[in-house]
């Protein structure tokens, strides 16, 4: 009876803030980060900073999560360290190569849904992020 409609979204928006084409869900986001190919490039000097150091921020960032018993139970579950210290390697410096499109966002969400299916929720992805630019970056 009372049924809310389903939004469909468009998949480019016609004025973009942003040179990034993405549907409209995903151009606010865009916009408020004030993200762009021009500043993504002006950040290169952290995929630079990220690759000199990165077997030192890899080993720091899995020793931390391991020291918590709940994210040890999971990564010995699901995988192990070497393989995710692979998998994020190999994340994080497509977040500098990737083109920043419809398909990125689908791969980024793709990643969030596997990580939401083992029990880490996106405010423990967030704190991550935080814990590695603490750390190093």
């Amino acid at each position: 009876m009372f049924v809310k409609p389903k939004k469909h979204y468009q998949y480019s928006a016609e004025q973009l803030e942003s040179d990034i084409s993405v549907n409209e869900r995903f151009q606010m986001k865009l916009d408020f980060l004030a993200l762009s190919s021009t500043n993504r490039a002006s950040v290169q000097h952290l995929r630079d900073l990220y690759e000199a150091h990165s077997e030192e921020i890899l080993d720091t960032f899995y020793s931390h999560l391991l020291s918590y018993d709940k994210f040890r139970e999971i990564i010995e579950k699901h995988s192990n360290v070497d393989r995710l210290k692979r998998t994020f390697d190999g994340y994080f410096k497509s977040l500098f190569e990737a083109k920043l499109d419809l398909q990125y966002i689908f791969a980024r969400r793709k990643i969030a849904y596997a990580h939401t299916k083992i029990g880490v929720l996106p405010d423990w992805m967030i704190s991550a992020y935080y814990s590695i630019d603490c750390r190093k970056i």
